[in-house]
């Protein structure tokens, strides 16, 4: 039985390959086509014979096993309603890797459509925070740093940098302002509409004029004055 001894000595490794197949549940996209007001009016449309003027619903609209479809180039796509294009997106982006936008943006096309699709899917992806997380930064890398002695006050020392660029805001804002106190440690965070100086020293400015009296802080002063009187120094080093 030497054979049987070398057997079990030597175990043939067996690899287990997982292949994770995605299937789609056409119930489902039934019941959240019917559930859309907008999406219902265009299977109205194709149903009634006798809305034969409406040559553009009828031309890249269709009906087939109960599911309304979009006629494209490619083929035909299902047609996704406004209330599930963020579960969607989630499906084939968050919950499959986080690939690019291309990737994305063909997995979805492949099976789906809905109007101004790749400009949702660009802003979803560009919003995904994982992404942004992992995302490589491009052009000149930053500087060496070397360490700047600390002072034992609060706000003696400012670490400031940006944070983005994010969603732009209702007010236009896509950046946040970051600063840090070397001493405290006390986070100020300030919505700023890009990273340039002007809107850099402008936020700063209103901000530490509310911290003292309004009835001390003179408004109309201009931004290097503002900065001079609370002690704000650019510095050459990279902190």
């Amino acid at each position: 039985m030497s054979h049987v001894d070398a057997l079990s000595r030597n175990p043939v490794e067996i690899d287990f390959g997982c292949l994770l197949v995605r299937t789609i549940d056409t119930k489902w996209i039934a019941t959240v086509q019917k559930d859309d007001s907008e999406l219902k009016r265009i299977v109205d449309i194709l149903n009634d014979s006798t809305s034969g003027d409406i040559v553009d619903i009828r031309n890249n609209f269709l009906i087939k096993r109960g599911l309304l479809y979009r006629k494209t180039d490619d083929g035909e796509r299902w047609v996704v309603p406004k209330g599930v294009r963020f579960q969607l997106l989630k499906a084939n982006h968050d919950d499959i890797g986080h690939f690019s936008f291309d990737k994305t943006f063909a997995k979805v096309k492949e099976s789906y459509w809905f109007p101004k699709m790749k400009r949702f899917i660009q802003k979803y992806v560009k919003s995904c925070l994982e992404c942004a997380h992992a995302k490589v930064p491009a052009g000149k890398k930053a500087g060496e740093l070397h360490t700047i002695e600390k002072i034992d006050c609060p706000f003696h020392t400012l670490h400031i940098d940006h944070l983005g660029p994010f969603v732009r805001s209702s007010s236009k804002n896509s950046y946040l302002l970051l600063i840090i106190d070397a001493f405290t440690k006390f986070i100020i965070l300030i919505p700023v509409k890009s990273t340039k100086t002007v809107y850099s020293i402008r936020a700063m400015k209103n901000y530490f004029n509310r911290s003292k009296d309004n009835s001390d802080s003179d408004m109309d002063e201009s931004d290097d004055a503002q900065l001079d009187a609370h002690e704000i120094r650019k510095s050459n080093e990279v902190i």
